[in-house]
């Protein structure tokens, strides 16, 4: 009886170990990583909204994943991919992902939000995880995501409301990835006594474009004399470094802190097999005064000083104008 349960305990142990390295050995294989890498390349030459870029930068991308390393369990296979990708192919929204995790996405896209439950949303208060007014009169609002209006808006005009008082208002975007572009001129509007055109994105295929307006009509105070400075960094990306941008080049706002990271096309998720799935940029967004947009540049703030000094330096600008 004992080696009846030995050898059934043996056989077990060796099953376990097979499967193991079975699964394992999927992304360790070359042939399953240029198959990934092949059903990119159509992706992207499909939806991509420059749809000569695929067959451009695959060849170099093809090379890149023969001196990938071995065994390569998923984690590293996509991060390692998803910066090849973004390096090679010259777009920092493109990434790799598992499917069922696109709310972690490193670009935080508007699509993310779509697969972020509710009870996510209400837990960062819909983006909006700081309102408060510090000492001198000063307004702070700090933003990590730009959440859908018609959940967020509640939010924002409260934290609006309780800095509409001040001397002037900081909104700190260090720490927010992006998301939607509604949600960015409906802050947007709080600013300006008059529609503005904030720029015009472009899809695939199109020269029509979809213009993005501020409003008239907005929820929250009229902040059109509020003095504004917007606080940035390396991590400010996509809507987050569009609202930056355009605040800019409208002189409506102050820009402190560094260089943003340079995301601007959206775009969405593409599955790629039961595991995988790929972000691709399908549009453009065009600005009115630039005629051009941030992607692979960035956002360079007017006054330029390390991220952890920003808001000290914007402080000091307010109170020594």
């Amino acid at each position: 009886m004992k080696f009846v349960s030995l050898l059934f305990f043996i056989l077990f142990s060796l099953l376990i170990l097979i499967s193991s390295h079975s699964q394992g050995a999927t992304l360790a294989d070359p042939e399953y990583r240029h198959d990934i890498a092949e059903k990119s390349r159509r992706l992207i030459r499909n939806n991509y909204i420059f749809p000569n870029r695929a067959e451009e930068c695959f060849p170099s991308l093809r090379t890149k994943l023969d001196t990938y390393a071995d065994p390569m369990n998923l984690d590293v296979f996509i991060k390692t991919f998803s910066a090849d990708l973004k390096k090679i192919c010259q777009d920092n929204h493109f990434s790799i992902s598992r499917r069922n995790q696109s709310a972690n996405q490193n670009s935080a896209t508007p699509q993310a939000e779509a697969s972020n439950g509710i009870e996510n949303k209400i837990a960062d208060n819909f983006g909006i995880v700081e309102a408060k007014v510090m000492e001198g009169n000063i307004g702070y609002v700090k933003t990590t995501f730009f959440r859908d209006p018609i959940n967020a808006t509640k939010a924002l005009v409260t934290a609006l409301n309780l800095v509409s008082s001040t001397q002037a208002i900081i909104i700190d975007l260090r720490e927010n990835r992006g998301g939607q572009p509604a949600m960015v001129a409906l802050l947007a509007s709080h600013f300006f006594n008059k529609p503005t055109h904030l720029n015009t994105f472009y899809s695939r295929g199109s020269n029509r474009g979809f213009e993005l307006w501020t409003s008239r009509n907005i929820p929250g105070p009229n902040l059109s004399d509020m003095p504004l400075y917007i606080l940035t960094s390396k991590r400010t990306g996509s809507a987050a470094e569009g609202f930056s941008y355009h605040m800019k080049h409208l002189d409506r706002a102050t820009l402190v802190g560094t260089k943003t990271y340079g995301a601007a096309n959206p775009g969405g998720f593409y599955n790629l097999d039961k595991d995988l799935q790929i972000f691709i940029s399908n549009g453009r967004p065009v600005n009115p005064i630039t005629k051009a947009n941030w992607e692979g540049v960035g956002v360079t703030p007017q006054v330029q000083v390390p991220e952890e000094q920003a808001l000290n330096k914007a402080i000091n600008m307010i109170n020594n104008p």
